[in-house]
């Protein structure tokens, strides 16, 4: 499943949004903040908040994610 979540950084303005394809939205759950802090180059502790906004299940065997999008 792949599942698409909204965060804010402190100090900043606008939100963004990070997917993360996991099993289930629980494992999604537990490993969005490292993924984010890890995209944006910063610790967890400067993610002011995370919000799940959906998952989607791609159809077939043509679904992926490059290095550069996961």
């Amino acid at each position: 499943m792949r599942h698409l979540f909204e965060y804010k950084l402190k100090g900043e303005e606008e939100t963004d949004e990070q997917a993360i394809t996991t099993e289930t939205e629980e494992e999604a759950k537990a490993l969005i903040k490292e993924r984010i802090a890890d995209f944006n180059f910063i610790e967890e502790s400067e993610i002011e908040w995370v919000k799940h906004i959906g998952s989607s299940n791609p159809k077939g065997d043509t679904y992926y994610e490059c290095e550069g999008c996961t």
